[in-house]
């Protein structure tokens, strides 16, 4: 796997992890249940980030997109993503060290301390980091949820997540 910037998404780089993951992510991961308004606003989002970033397979086929910024203590803050499926048709690699190190090496090369952001909790992508961490497959680092508020106008609660690097 490796990682590469990119200046911005194309509509055909979204599109094409978009309908790996759609599913989750509209009315769940984000919690806008109109398809097409909740697609504009992550696309708009990712391209708003200062840091894109692509991680690719080992077939050089994009499989996850990650956009957010630096912040003032050295975070990379995930502002969105897009997780789609690798060659084989599988998301399996989400559940990979490799994945999770070849990330890691980059924010380290890249002098961040840590993998954060903010997530709707309960949601899929919540719950995949909770697996994460679980399963240990971030290395070295200190997972930490923190700052959870229910937003019952929204019908929400949010969370901030933290792999905080050990080393």
């Amino acid at each position: 796997m490796q990682v590469r910037l990119l200046n911005s998404y194309t509509q055909d780089q979204f599109d094409a992890l978009w309908v790996d993951c759609r599913a989750q992510v509209v009315g769940g991961t984000m919690p806008i249940e109109n398809p097409d308004e909740c697609k504009s606003q992550v696309f708009n989002s990712m391209n708003s980030q200062p840091i894109k970033m692509a991680v690719a397979d080992s077939q050089s086929k994009d499989i996850s997109y990650l956009a957010g910024y630096k912040t003032d203590d050295n975070h990379f803050y995930v502002v969105s993503g897009l997780h789609g499926n690798d060659t084989s048709g599988s998301k399996g690699w989400l559940y990979t060290t490799k994945y999770w190190s070849t990330i890691r090496q980059w924010l380290v090369d890249n002098n961040m301390t840590a993998y954060s952001g903010e997530m709707v909790k309960d949601a899929s992508a919540y719950n995949h980091l909770i697996d994460v961490s679980d399963l240990g497959l971030y290395p070295d680092a200190t997972f930490r949820v923190s700052n959870i508020q229910a937003i019952p106008a929204a019908g929400f609660t949010r969370a901030n997540i933290c792999f905080l690097h050990n080393n």
